[in-house]
């Protein structure tokens, strides 16, 4: 696995050269649960968390692909630059042309070099209307699974009944 602080350092390196102020970083992280991102910026009290997907750091995934997302994450810490409006376009642009990098919002897994693995996942609460008999799944918990019988099917306007 490759050495998550050590690609971060480099791509530190690479935009202080650039002269890109980025903040402070406070966690950086593995995420070996992500499903369906290769990164993540979460702003703290006093500076930012980062965190890489595990699938980015195996052996066979270039460098290349790797540090493009690091530095896509750490574009996000810029001033300006949360959302991926212009600032962090116009920085990751320049980043870009410094050194041929492929930074932009979203990458597909083929051009990271991974071949997508379909994503097999257990549905832990099922609900079907008592009208039009549509399926509602959920892998997670959230309000509708705790409160169904307070939402209507948005087709008939009838209840939900839950299933398992």
């Amino acid at each position: 696995m490759k050495n998550l602080i050590l690609l971060t350092s480099e791509c530190m390196r690479e935009l202080d050269v650039l002269g890109i102020q980025y903040g402070d970083i406070l966690e950086l992280e593995v995420n070996t649960r992500a499903m369906k991102r290769w990164g993540q910026c979460k702003k703290m009290q006093n500076g930012y968390a980062i965190n890489i997907s595990a699938k980015l750091l195996e052996e066979y995934i270039s460098d290349q692909s790797t540090k493009e997302t690091i530095l896509h994450e750490l574009l996000h810490t810029c001033e300006n630059c949360f959302d991926h409006g212009i600032e962090w376009k116009r920085l990751a642009e320049k980043v870009n042309q410094a050194y041929g990098y492929q930074i932009k919002r979203t990458t597909a897994a083929e051009e990271k070099g991974i071949m997508e693995m379909p994503v097999q996942t257990r549905v832990k609460h099922r609900f079907h209307c008592a009208g039009c008999g549509i399926v509602v799944e959920r892998v997670r918990e959230s309000k509708f699974t705790k409160n169904y019988r307070q939402y209507r099917c948005s087709r008939c306007g009838a209840h939900f009944i839950k299933e398992f």
